[in-house]
């Protein structure tokens, strides 16, 4: 189980990168201005407020569903690059946040 510090509770940002680092291969660390620049490429709507940080998991798993597991290009250059020592990102979670952020 994680402990969570109380007082770090009111950030969602801050309750992801304990998800995020507690388990890498489900949850993404959250930035709200990079959530709103991720809806603003993709010309939609942002989630309730409450609702942000599961919507940016999903659109996060949309794209790497539609685009990053079906382009072996990608992923071979990703792993040509990727430390050898480095996380696994079996799920691509990582990648994908990479990708969106540089959009």
């Amino acid at each position: 189980m994680v402990t969570i510090p109380k007082n770090s509770l009111k950030r969602k940002g801050t309750v992801a990168t304990y998800l995020a680092f507690y388990m890498p291969e489900k949850y993404a660390l959250y930035k709200n201005s990079f959530y709103s620049k991720f809806c603003k490429l993709l010309n939609r709507r942002q989630a309730l407020t409450n609702e942000k940080y599961q919507d940016y998991l999903n659109l996060l798993q949309e794209l790497i569903n539609k685009f990053i597991t079906k382009d072996p290009e990608l992923l071979d250059l990703y792993e040509s690059v990727k430390p050898r020592d480095a996380f696994a990102d079996k799920n691509f979670l990582l990648l994908a946040q990479d990708m969106k952020d540089n959009l």
